[in-house]
């Protein structure tokens, strides 16, 4: 049997005497409010009247960046920066209509540029005004255009809405229009170089996932893509408000849950979902509800949606809700379109303003728009990003000085979070071998009480994710600190009758009856989990350890995955999820040479690390002591050599990436490692 080396056992023991330190204190109940101050009135060379729902990003050199959709120099619109400490500045200006015009939404690329969108623009040979622009910016300002849509080609799409990066490098999105017939909007694949372009999936009428996709795409902790139609999604009578829907990397489109009901239920779906610490995905409408102003609503993966809250009165919660962002406390904020006017008989609703919503639904709103001034701002959109703890920056479509609109933080004070923030998931995916080759994964449980965990072994269900090389039937054995097993599987339909439905009550049933799962509730202490490939096979495969029980005291704080590194897809791929409110510090360790003395044979000479979110590249680290030393000893885990990896962070609730290479394409066997630090 195949243990990790005492070296990362006595590493486990290290961050459980950390971890048990950790305590709530208590908080006394307050009401939440908000303050808005002005960070910037708009100029009509920084981009004027804001009007695109496209989110604010963080990108990694911890600056922000977003669109304006019209003015610049150019008067075709702006990419601007923002830094944390709120100044404003003009990234880039659209000069021409064959560069785009009306930029629509931007993402940092795993490169390190940022990419976007444009609506229209473009020399596109059947729309006179152009059909929008795929281009790539330098975080220095350096334009180029990459793909425009409408070349002429069949079932095309144009009119871009959205776009995302894969994990296989490629960009994935929607177009409002274009595709088959009816004009309903296309899912597409663009290469990184903009030279290849396919329609994946073209939107239609009927029982589907609907029509007319207008709001951003979101990468979920899955990997898949998540997205809203803005119409349909249903036959007969009542043909549906629009749905929500899961993309994949090969094009396949999956209906999640169709808004029904006619004027009351939710519809005009602008702004993008966000998934939140839970795993569930929030989101608004712009209308619906019973009295047509608006809603928040919640909705599993599995397709139960809530309505957490209905908007009632423009002059009381206001009215058209803008994009959810989760803050660092675990709850969400939003902006308010319109509302809070000065006079109630008036159908001018107002300038609008800011609130923010629990995940048990209960609203309170944090601030109003002054109303009937002459340069307040007025009108926010685009949602919000948290630029510091608890103090978020948003746009305004109308307002300022110049009337072109503004910049403006909302900072929040009397907010009460839940809990803090911790490690739910944990998996790592890399090509298991034979022998010491095979894939050795390390998990501690810390706290008091028993953890029920979700433990899964995948092969074959990763080719459809366009992963080459699977291992085609893998199986799965845990075993505790003192080498005991504690369970074992090879296929998943052999499992009892009630962990087979404790699967599907997690939705984490194995999509191929060859993988593996185990459900276990494991006292604290480290564990083991070792995944074989039947009769000495190989392929790559994902060990995954869900925490099932997160209202537990007890938690998962760590997980150390060991296994050959090599090069192209076969480097060394651990996921990880945090789940809030709050913000969690962790420290990612990619080591090679220190395995050497615990016996491990082939070791990787020089490993390299990287860290990325579900939108950006944050941090990558070749040899520890090159950056944050100081950081990493504090710790008390710096790594034993100085050829080793690692990377500090503070991180935000969400999903993320740390990826293990040899430097100069080198490879070996390697361990990562996340830790959960207090």
């Amino acid at each position: 049997m195949l243990l990790l080396k005492p070296l990362s056992v006595r590493l486990f023991v290290l961050v459980l005497a950390l971890t048990s330190t950790l305590s709530l204190v208590p908080r006394a109940r307050a009401q939440a409010t908000g303050a808005v101050t002005v960070l910037r009135n708009l100029a009509v060379t920084d981009g004027a009247t804001p009007s695109a729902p496209a989110p604010i990003i963080r990108a990694s050199d911890g600056n922000f960046y977003g669109v304006i959709s019209a003015g610049g120099v150019g008067d075709r619109g702006t990419v601007f920066r923002l830094t944390p400490g709120g100044q404003f500045s003009v990234l880039y200006a659209f000069q021409s209509q064959s560069e785009g015009i009306l930029p629509k939404a931007i993402i940092q690329g795993q490169d390190g540029n940022l990419y976007g969108i444009t609506r229209g623009g473009g020399a596109n040979p059947t729309t006179p005004a152009g059909a929008g622009v795929f281009f790539r910016l330098t975080l220095s300002g350096a334009y180029t255009k990459l793909y425009e849509f409408d070349t002429g080609a069949p079932n095309e799409g144009k009119f871009p809405s959205a776009l995302v990066q894969g994990s296989d490098g490629n960009f994935y999105g929607l177009t409002r229009d274009g595709g088959s017939v009816g004009n309903y909007g296309t899912f597409f694949r663009l290469s990184a170089n903009g030279q290849t372009r396919t329609t994946l999936f073209a939107f239609t009428t009927g029982d589907g996932p609907g029509q007319s996709p207008e709001a951003q795409l979101i990468v979920g902790s899955d990997g898949n893509f998540y997205g809203l139609t803005n119409r349909g999604g249903a036959s007969g009578g009542d043909g549906g408000n629009g749905s929500i829907f899961q993309a994949k990397m090969d094009g396949t489109v999956t209906k999640i849950f169709t808004f029904r009901g006619g004027s009351t239920a939710p519809g005009s779906f602008l702004n993008a979902l966000v998934q939140g610490s839970d795993g569930a995905l929030y989101g608004t409408s712009k209308q619906g509800g019973a009295r047509q102003f608006g809603t928040v609503f919640r909705a599993t993966l599995a397709g139960s949606v809530t309505l957490l809250h209905e908007f009632q009165d423009p002059f009381v919660d206001g009215i058209s809700p803008g994009g959810l962002v989760q803050g660092s406390n675990g709850n969400f904020y939003g902006n308010l379109l319109e509302g809070f006017g000065s006079d109630p008989s008036s159908l001018r609703f107002g300038p609008g303003g800011f609130f923010e919503i629990k995940t048990d639904g209960t609203f309170t709103l944090l601030a109003k728009l002054t109303p009937d001034t002459a340069t307040g701002p007025s009108n926010p959109v685009g949602g919000l990003v948290e630029i510091g703890t608890n103090v978020f920056a948003s746009l305004t479509g109308a307002g300022g000085t110049g009337g072109n609109g503004t910049v403006l933080s909302l900072t929040v004070t009397g907010s009460t979070p839940v809990a803090n923030a911790r490690l739910i998931n944990v998996a790592t995916r890399l090509r298991t071998g034979t022998g010491d080759d095979v894939l050795i994964a390390g998990f501690v449980v810390g706290g008091t009480g028993n953890k029920r965990v979700v433990i899964r072994a995948l092969g074959p269900s990763l080719a459809a994710a366009g992963v080459p090389g699977t291992l085609g039937d893998p199986s799965l054995g845990v075993f505790n600190g003192s080498g005991q097993s504690v369970g074992a599987n090879d296929n998943w339909g052999q499992l009892s009758a009630a962990d087979q439905a404790a699967l599907a009550g997690f939705n984490l049933t194995p999509s191929n009856g060859l993988e593996s799962a185990l459900v276990l509730s494991l006292p604290p202490g480290g564990y083991t989990a070792i995944v074989r490939g039947a009769n000495g096979t190989t392929g790559n495969c994902i060990v995954e350890v869900y925490d099932a029980d997160t209202a537990a005291p007890a938690k998962l704080i760590n997980i150390a995955t060991r296994g050959p590194v090599g090069t192209g897809d076969n480097v060394m791929i651990a996921g990880f999820v945090v789940q809030g409110p709050g913000t969690k510090r962790v420290l990612i360790r990619a080591l090679g040479p220190s395995l050497m003395a615990a016996g491990v044979p082939n070791i990787l000479a020089d490993p390299t690390l990287e860290l990325l979110s579900s939108t950006a590249s944050l941090m990558s680290n070749d040899d520890w002591q090159e950056t944050q030393a100081t950081e990493i000893r504090a710790t008390g885990l710096a790594p034993n050599s100085n050829l080793e990896s690692a990377i500090f962070a503070t991180l935000q609730p969400g999903a993320y990436t740390a990826i293990v290479r040899g430097l100069n394409s080198t490879s070996g066997n390697a361990l990562v490692e996340v830790y959960e630090l207090p």
